[in-house]
């Protein structure tokens, strides 16, 4: 289909284009959620395995779980922090309670359990009190189900 002058018309060069950008956007977004899948990334405590997803970006750990509706009973968010300081975190937008799990290397140091889902402005602020370089958060209740405890060491099932 061509035009009297030998060239394609301009509704399907912009039909063309259209379809191309459709693709990167699809190509972009299957990128993205591949990485945030928890296919592959789990780590075990006590012998409980836990599949994970990632936060090992400033913008993946600011947005954390909020938003999410829940997560399975064997899931959890990972956060992986570039250098050990102290960590704060906050329920921002969370939709349901979490237990928080604060990791020094491969140990647990400390345990924020059964906490409650804060709006858009959180007024509590949960702080790791020591230096770490994880955060594992999971719904709440899961450390006192599968017995997990400061000391408790993580057997991590990933690339770090």
């Amino acid at each position: 289909m061509k035009n009297n002058n030998g060239s394609m018309p301009r509704e399907l060069k912009m039909i063309i284009l259209f379809i191309l950008l459709m693709i990167v956007i699809g190509i972009f977004f299957w990128r993205e959620q591949s990485r945030l899948s928890n296919k592959n990334n789990t780590l075990s405590i006590n012998g409980q395995s836990v599949d994970i997803q990632l936060a090992d970006t400033e913008k993946l750990r600011y947005q954390g779980l909020s938003g999410q509706k829940k997560i399975c009973e064997f899931c959890g968010m990972l956060f992986i922090f570039p250098e050990k300081k102290v960590e704060n975190i906050v329920m921002r937008n969370m939709n349901f309670p979490l237990d928080i799990i604060y990791i020094d290397e491969n140990k647990i140091i400390k345990i924020d359990a059964n906490l409650l889902p804060e709006g858009e402005n959180p007024n509590t602020i949960y702080s790791s009190e020591f230096p770490v370089d994880y955060i594992l958060e999971v719904n709440s209740g899961f450390t006192d189900k599968y017995n997990i405890n400061i000391g408790d060491e993580i057997n991590f099932n990933f690339k770090k």
